[in-house]
């Protein structure tokens, strides 16, 4: 038959086993939360760069859409420009012809180079808005493969089974 003293010291060390486990699990509690709530923050961090991304891609693809209508429109102005020039070439000739003073055919000449000079211009406009759109679509695939990136890590996160 068990002493007193027995019983109590078995009593004592059930108390203190039990007191480390409780101390053991307290700390477990707040190692899990630690990890769950940098978990969360990442979590929170990817969300917002997610959006900030998205929000990136439609002011891009709006500024492409532009970038397109102005490459379209520096065409058009090319070939306005080129008519023009024949135009006025060909009322040039016709008028000088008339005349047959060399005057006229310097005007001529002079009407020429103008003209000439706009579809020049014109056409480096067509060029510059070629360039931009290549840029606009090149920083798009950019964007899109960094959306890509935060996309899986987003989708890892959400796949965690400890949080």
């Amino acid at each position: 038959m068990p002493s007193v003293w027995s019983s109590a010291g078995n009593l004592s060390r059930a108390q203190s086993e039990l007191g480390l486990t409780n101390v053991e699990q307290q700390r477990m509690l707040r190692n899990n939360n630690v990890i769950t709530s940098k978990v969360m923050v990442e979590k929170d961090a990817r969300a917002n760069e997610k959006r900030d991304q998205d929000d990136k891609a439609v002011d891009l693809k709006f500024k492409e859409i532009a970038a397109d209508k102005s490459k379209e429109a520096a065409f058009w102005g090319v070939i306005g420009a080129a008519l023009n020039l024949l135009g006025s070439l060909m009322k040039g000739v016709g008028g000088a012809s008339q005349t047959g003073g060399a005057g006229a055919w310097i005007n001529v000449a002079v009407d020429g180079l103008n003209g000439l000079g706009t579809v020049i211009s014109k056409f480096m406009d067509y060029l510059k808005a070629g360039a931009e759109k290549e840029s606009v679509e090149e920083d798009l695939k950019r964007l899109n493969a960094q959306r890509a990136q935060t996309d899986d890590a987003v989708r890892a996160l959400d796949t965690n089974p400890y949080v």
